[in-house]
């Protein structure tokens, strides 16, 4: 007869009290749990230590088979820090993130260094109002109030507005490029940027250099924002007005540059209270000045572009004694001959670099035949030059004579953009303009005015054959020069002549 048990299911039974148990029971049982607890306790310190062991055996171990994880934490450091230096802006946050993902050793180094997150990518998701970028916050915590870089990806998000939260961490900015690189490049802008009132004033007591590319709306929005920067010289901006409208401290300013077009009278406006001025970049301007506009001294610049449609214009009312550095693009005849050259006479200003872009080969020969540009040049770079196949010819010709560019010390040749027959025009004018000093080299003096140091080319593709013949020419050409003067000439040959791929 099967034996049923009936204890867990007679209603009887489970009514009656638990079982009843003797002083010396309970006593007994209180010391066996007691037991069992140091037991417990023992064996999870047991299991701790042969985990932290096992921890150090793997540490060794992966010593052999990965050497890196012998390198001390402050050259794990510098690698990180030149990872993220070598990366471009909008790939910062996923440098940052490869890094801790390797280990929890690199990781661990990577957190515990604060310098490593100052380069930080704020990315915007439109259309989601005052969208706050969790990983840009999570980074900023990393970086223990230390001065930051901060750039924007805005995603395809150009036309939304920037977010009030962005500048919540102004107060630790030292760079800011509040832009985007396409929205560059296809014209187009942050509407505005939001913050918590119309009249607040950001406290920016670290940055040196901002880059704001917004609607000129910002300017209405906003007043004075930017006028607590006490540091700040380096400004770039959409649109000349919000230089003032913004409030930014214009007298310390040392370089400014404007991504869009503007007028004369706006420039001219404002160019008398830019005392500290060293570096000017203008894009295309509209000319609207008065009538009797004055000439205006900028004592202390040294660097001009004139990048855009009709901006050579404003060189007729500037005056700059320091001016060194001239950057053009798209200047006609007239700029060239007429009004670049006055400006320098009336300046009483030395040229030492000059950068032409998308220049007419007409253009470009009038004003680097105009003594006041030529005589004392001592850098030319050439990207874009327009040319026919009879001014190339014309151009080998003038390259090759001693009395054009005589201080030139370092050429460079862009070929993007260029016919590309110009390339052996410039080679073919080089090797008759050394060839030339060449049978000079019995005449000190003559020797003395060989004063090219480089030649460099780069190129969109590769080199043709014809054009290698010729530059190995010239190299030979230049190598017989310096056996046969000795090395009393070294330094005054040409050190090399190069090329690379863009």
């Amino acid at each position: 007869m099967e034996e049923h048990d009936t204890s867990s299911s007679d209603p009887l039974k489970q009514s009656l009290p638990p079982e009843t148990l003797d002083p010396s029971d309970v006593i007994r049982l209180r010391q066996e749990a007691e037991n069992v607890d140091n037991t417990i306790r023992a064996l999870q310190t047991q299991l701790l230590q042969l985990e932290a062991r096992r921890s150090a055996i793997q540490d060794r171990l992966s010593a052999v088979i990965y050497p890196v994880n012998t390198l001390p934490a402050e050259v794990l450091c510098h690698t990180f820090q030149a990872l993220v230096a070598s990366s471009i802006p909008i790939e910062v946050n996923s440098a940052l993130l490869s890094i801790t993902a390797v280990c929890q050793r690199w990781r661990s180094v990577a957190i515990a260094d604060p310098h490593l997150w100052t380069t930080l990518c704020y990315i915007l998701r439109a259309p989601i109002r005052d969208y706050r970028d969790p990983l840009f916050y999570c980074f900023l915590e990393r970086t223990q109030g230390l001065p930051i870089v901060v750039h924007i990806d805005e995603r395809g998000t150009s036309q939304c507005s920037l977010p009030s939260v962005l500048f919540d961490s102004s107060h630790q900015w030292t760079e800011a490029y509040l832009t985007d690189a396409d929205a560059e490049s296809d014209g187009t802008t942050f509407r505005t940027f939001r913050l918590g009132s119309l009249d607040t004033v950001l406290n920016l007591p670290y940055l040196t250099t901002l880059t704001l590319n917004v609607d000129m709306s910002a300017g209405h929005d906003h007043s004075r924002t930017f006028g607590n920067a006490p540091h700040l010289r380096e400004l770039t901006i959409s649109h000349l007005p919000l230089v003032s409208l913004l409030g930014f401290p214009v007298h310390q300013l040392r370089k400014l540059t404007l991504l869009r077009s503007t007028s004369s009278g706006d420039t001219l406006y404002l160019l008398p209270r830019l005392v500290a001025l060293e570096e000017l970049t203008l894009d295309s301007l509209f000319h609207n000045q008065r009538g009797d506009q004055q000439p205006i001294e900028l004592p202390l610049l040294t660097t001009l572009s004139l990048l855009g449609d009709e901006s050579c214009g404003i060189t007729r009312f500037l005056i700059l004694p320091r001016l060194t550095t001239l950057r053009l693009s798209t200047f006609d005849e007239y700029d060239g001959n007429i009004l670049v050259p006055d400006c320098l006479r009336r300046s009483s200003a030395n040229l030492a670099s000059l950068s032409l872009k998308h220049a007419y080969y007409t253009d470009f020969a009038i004003l680097l035949q105009s003594p006041i540009v030529s005589t004392a040049l001592k850098s030319l770079t050439v990207t874009s030059l327009k040319a026919t196949h009879r001014e190339a010819m014309a151009l080998a010709t003038l390259l090759s004579r001693a009395d054009f560019l005589p201080s030139l010390e370092k050429l460079t040749f862009v070929a993007s953009g260029s016919p590309p027959y110009l390339l052996l025009s410039f080679l073919r004018g080089l090797h008759r303009r050394v060839a030339h000093w060449q049978s000079l080299s019995g005449s000190a003096q003559h020797a003395t005015n060989l004063k090219l140091r480089s030649f460099r080319v780069q190129l969109p593709e590769g080199v043709s054959m014809e054009d290698m013949r010729q530059l190995h020419r010239l190299q030979q050409t230049l190598h017989s020069y310096q056996s046969a003067r000795g090395s009393t000439v070294t330094d005054r040959l040409p050190q090399h002549f190069d090329h690379k791929y863009m």
